[in-house]
C-alpha cells in the first residue's frame, strides 16, 4: 500500500515539473529599450541652442514687438478706464459712455490678439517649420546613431519627468552636434 501511494506522490513531485516544462511556450528574447530625455526649449536658446532656431525665433519676436506694445498700451488703457468707471459715481450718461467705451476697446484688444496670433502662426509657419521639421529628422538619425529606441521632450512636460539620471539628458550633446552639421555645410 505505501508503493502504491508513493507512485502518485513521486508523479506530482517529480513527474508533473516536467510536463509542465515541456509544454510550456518558449520564452521569447525581449529587446532592451534605451531611453533618453531631450529638452527642446533649449534649441531656442540664444546663447547655447540652435543658432539658426534661436536667431529665427529671435528676429519674430522682435518683428512682433511693436504690435506687442500696442496691445499692451490697449490692455493698460482698458484697466485704467475700468478703474474710472467704478470710482467715479458720475452721472448716467457718462458712466453709459464710459461702459460703451469699455465695451469697444475689449473689441478692439481681441480682434488685435487674434491678428497677432494670426500674424505670427503664419510667419513661424513659413520661417521656422521648415527648419523644425529639419532638427526633427536630424533628432531621429542622431538616437538612432546612439542607439535610442525612445527619447523623451522634457521641455514639454517638465511637470511629468522626474528624475533623469546623468547622462541621460542628450540635449547640449544634441545642440552641439547639430550645430557643428550646419557649421560645416556649405
Amino acid at each position: 500500500m505505501r508503493h502504491l501511494l508513493a507512485s502518485p506522490l513521486m508523479l506530482i513531485c517529480f513527474g508533473l515539473p516536467l510536463i509542465a516544462q515541456t509544454k510550456a511556450p518558449a520564452v521569447s528574447k525581449t529587446s532592451v529599450c534605451a531611453a533618453a530625455v531631450i529638452n527642446r526649449a533649449e534649441f531656442f536658446h540664444t546663447e547655447r541652442g540652435l543658432a539658426p532656431l534661436a536667431h529665427g525665433n529671435q528676429e519674430l519676436y522682435q518683428d512682433f514687438q511693436r504690435r506687442r506694445d500696442v496691445l499692451a498700451l490697449l490692455k493698460q488703457r482698458r484697466r485704467d478706464l475700468a478703474g474710472d468707471l467704478v470710482r467715479s459715481p458720475g452721472l448716467p450718461d457718462a458712466r453709459l459712455a464710459k461702459s460703451e467705451q469699455l465695451a469697444a476697446l475689449g473689441q478692439e484688444i481681441g480682434r488685435r490678439e487674434q491678428e497677432l496670433r494670426s500674424l505670427y502662426g503664419g510667419r513661424v509657419k513659413g520661417t521656422l517649420e521648415p527648419f523644425a521639421r529639419d532638427v526633427e529628422e536630424a533628432l531621429k538619425a542622431f538616437a538612432k546613431e546612439r542607439g535610442y529606441s525612445l527619447v523623451i521632450d522634457a521641455g514639454d512636460a517638465p511637470g511629468e519627468v522626474l528624475y533623469v539620471a546623468e547622462g541621460c539628458d542628450i540635449t547640449r550633446e544634441f545642440i552641439a552636434a547639430f550645430n557643428r552639421r550646419l557649421a560645416a555645410a556649405p
